[in-house]
């Protein structure tokens, strides 16, 4: 079971790597040897908002919780999903001599990806003034360095992120330039395709025209922002912000009902 602070990690490695020049097949090749993690897994990651784009991820304040404490308590589920909550606390009581109250455990759970049916689901990315914030924002880009990633618009994007932390001594990510390219209405090839710009047109486009399709949408994209998006990628855009979305059928028929019978 992986916890979010390692997949953050190994993200964190993927742009060291593009940093410094190495091809994504490299990187690819890497963490599947090393960690057993394939390739489609880690465009999972990287293409999730609440894991790239997340502002801050929560620790737990509790300073009786150990890595041990942690292992034993995700172990104790595994092993036993059933089990409960009473059962154990009184377990961590008997082993570590610690009580724990039903958020901090909460919390481990949340952290290892893990649910337990007497526990309503934790999300990490929440804001909770009372945890202790883990900044993880990405660094702000000014009017001048926006100029500069425009003025090399037609160099791939790892050329633009080398020139761009040459010019500026720090690290600028992908989905960064990807935002600024669809502000301006430039074509970029990159894994990820979402943006707040990109994300925000297509939901006035469906907001302004509720009978449109999906195919028609991802035609508009294409046209205005020069970027080739699945139809599943908006699908999955529209359920994330709340939308239903019906597929309509047109009736290419010129003629009324009262003509056809007649």
């Amino acid at each position: 079971m992986l916890d979010i602070q390692f997949i953050k990690l190994i993200i964190n490695v993927h742009e060291h790597y593009q940093s410094n020049n190495y091809s994504n097949s490299e990187f690819l090749s890497m963490i599947n040897q090393c960690f057993g993690i394939k390739k489609t897994t880690f465009y999972n990651w990287i293409n999730n908002d609440d894991i790239v784009k997340a502002e801050y991820i929560y620790e737990n304040n509790n300073k009786q919780i150990n890595k041990a404490m942690e292992i034993f308590i995700v172990e104790l589920i595994e092993k036993n999903p059933k089990i409960g909550i009473k059962n154990i606390k009184n377990k961590i009581k008997d082993n570590f001599k610690t009580v724990l109250n039903n958020k901090t455990i909460c919390y481990i759970l949340g952290k290892n990806n893990l649910k337990h049916k007497n526990i309503k689901n934790f999300n990490i990315y929440n804001e909770n003034k009372k945890d202790k914030k883990l900044n993880i924002t990405f660094n702000p880009i000014n009017n001048e360095q926006e100029e500069f990633i425009l003025k090399n618009k037609n160099l791939e994007i790892k050329k633009i992120i080398e020139m761009f932390i040459e010019n500026y001594n720090f690290v600028i990510h992908q989905k960064q330039i990807v935002e600024i390219m669809n502000k301006n209405k430039i074509g970029v090839k990159s894994f990820f395709k979402s943006s707040d710009t990109l994300n925000n047109f297509i939901i006035k486009t469906v907001n302004d025209n509720k009978t449109i399709t999906v195919k028609q949408i991802k035609k508009m994209v294409f046209n205005d922002y020069k970027i080739e998006i699945s139809m599943q990628f908006i699908y999955n855009l529209l359920k994330k912000k709340g939308y239903v979305y019906k597929k309509f059928k047109i009736n290419s028929n010129p003629y009324s009902i009262e003509e056809q019978v007649a």
